[in-house]
């Protein structure tokens, strides 16, 4: 605990450390921001959505496609505007919610609009998005360095990493047909779902695991993987009792 956080802790509990303090402790908290920041905003949304449509399927899903343009302009017009940084925009919850609402619309078109959203289940789709992935990942970390100075990290990048990301999901959707059939594919299944449930407590206690283990800049290649096999192990270990004892 960094002592010189004082009486700024309390912008952790309001969840705004981001935008009026700065992550100094604990800096992994910067993704709460956004996604509880999108708990409180996304009901008013639907709200106010039903407010005005009722129950026309395909208007709901208009205001949603809408937010999310809206979104992706606003984010432009605010680097346009003010040329924040990219970790100004990054961890900034108003520029960022279309991030979580791709997700929305994703679970949307899967429950009214089924027979479309198995499109997206196919071979194709799975592995020309995956493909692309790779490529935004690659472009991205090239240009790691002058990220503050492009205008597409800092604004439409956001957007297409969640897109595609959110593209690959109804294809791995169905690899749930992989348990039905040899051990090797049902362990497979298993370690993939179990591993999903732990994700989150994963992403949050691994910075404090992993420092313990193993030094990527100082160790040498045989004690880097000794490390940080351990570091993994003990992080899954962790995460199975922060999920099933606090997270659930």
């Amino acid at each position: 605990f960094d002592h010189t956080v004082g009486a700024n802790i309390l912008y952790y509990f309001l969840f705004l450390q981001n935008n009026f303090y700065g992550i100094d402790f604990y800096k992994v908290t910067w993704s709460l921001v956004i996604e509880e920041w999108f708990y409180l905003f996304s009901p008013v949304f639907l709200l106010l959505t039903y407010h005005f449509v009722k129950k026309d399927k395909i208007v709901w899903l208009g205001f949603i496609f809408l937010f999310l343009i809206a979104e992706n302009l606003l984010r432009l017009g605010y680097v346009l505007y003010a040329n924040v940084p990219y970790d100004g925009v990054n961890g900034n919850f108003p520029f960022r919610l279309d991030s979580l609402f791709v997700g929305m619309a994703f679970a949307y078109i899967k429950t009214f609009f089924s027979k479309q959203y198995s499109y997206f289940s196919k071979p194709w789709v799975f592995f020309s998005a995956l493909a692309l992935l790779c490529i935004y990942l690659y472009v991205f970390n090239s240009i790691m360095p002058q990220k503050n100075d492009l205008l597409w990290p800092r604004t439409i990048g956001f957007f297409l990493f969640s897109l595609l990301i959110a593209m690959v999901v109804p294809f791995i959707e169905k690899m749930e047909t992989l348990s039905q059939d040899t051990t090797v594919r049902k362990i497979f299944y298993h370690f993939i779902n179990q591993t999903s449930l732990l994700t989150y407590s994963i992403y949050l206690i691994h910075p404090l695991v992993f420092p313990y283990f193993f030094d990527e800049n100082k160790d040498t290649s045989y004690t880097w993987l000794f490390g940080f096999s351990f570091a993994v192990i003990t992080t899954y270990m962790c995460a199975f009792f922060i999920y099933n004892y606090f997270e659930k």
